[in-house]
């Protein structure tokens, strides 16, 4: 694969490969500040649900190679995820008025995933 924007001269964020883009899993985890396996197993949930093909995405026992035009599924599952979980943390401590607003941007990405998996044909 032949790299096609760089960080630095270890770090390698998008490769081009046979005219497609591909961004490693561990990139993923980085822009999201989430921990890679969380991200290995969402990986994996989209894969068994549908949303993410299985044929497209390189498994390596540590690290996913995701087509670039499919990190949106990831990025709108890690949203969803992290605006749950924030919600969570906040109604433990009684901040109800924050709670409610990580609820509804949760929901509202949920909407939009939904609706893509409708156009799609998945729904």
């Amino acid at each position: 694969m032949m790299p096609a924007v760089q960080a630095s001269q270890d770090l390698t964020l998008i490769e081009a490969h046979g005219g497609n883009l591909y961004v490693h899993s561990n990139i993923i985890a980085s822009l999201f500040v989430r921990p890679h396996k969380n991200v290995m197993r969402d990986i994996d949930t989209l894969i068994e649900n549908g949303t993410l093909p299985r044929h497209t995405i390189t498994k390596h026992p540590v690290l996913a190679v995701v087509p670039i035009d499919q990190v949106t599924a990831i990025a709108r599952h890690q949203h969803i995820h992290n605006a749950i979980s924030t919600a969570s943390w906040h109604l433990r401590h009684g901040r109800v008025e924050q709670a409610t607003g990580r609820i509804l941007s949760a929901a509202r990405h949920l909407k939009y995933a939904c609706s893509e998996a409708a156009n799609e044909g998945r729904a």
